[in-house]
Parts: structure tokens; sequence; C-alpha cells
């Protein structure tokens, strides 16, 4: 079972699908593709994609991640404000 759900706030950790610009970015899962990988829309562009179907988030922004290379974020409300300046 994914231990994500739509809504959360998570941090990628690692690369996925040669996509370095991922890491260490925080996004919010906009779907859950199965029990390993979910789709994020990331807060600042990634060079990725809008997404398709019930799960589009803005252009450049949208990644689908494997569920081991994420974590939550556990953001206060402030640090949550500022890390969607970067």
């Amino acid at each position: 079972m994914n231990k994500f759900k739509v809504g959360d706030r998570v941090i990628c950790l690692q690369e996925q699908d040669k996509n370095k610009k991922i890491i260490n970015q925080i996004g919010t899962v906009i779907q859950l593709n199965g029990t390993t990988n979910v789709r994020i829309e990331f807060d600042n562009n990634i060079n990725g994609h809008s997404g398709n179907g019930n799960a589009k988030g803005k252009h450049g922004h949208v990644w689908n991640v494997e569920v081991g290379k994420i974590d939550f974020a556990n953001l206060s409300p402030i640090l949550e404000k500022f890390s969607k300046l970067f």
C-alpha cells in the first residue's frame, strides 16, 4: 500500500528518469500511480510536464516519482512560504 495520499506535501530526495532538478524540491502529490509511484506538482519549475487527465498541474512543474525517492516534507507554515520562493 502507498503511504502517501493526494494532497501530501513531499520532498524529493533523488533524481528520477535522469531529472536532477527534482532533488530537494518540495511539492504536492496530485495522483497515486499504484503502490510504487506518485505524480507530484512541484512548487518550482523542474523542467517537467503538466500532467494529464485528472492530475494536471502547472506546466513544467509535474513529474512522476517512485515512492522510495520521496519523503514527507513536514514543513512549518513559515518554511512552507519560504520554500515557494526558490
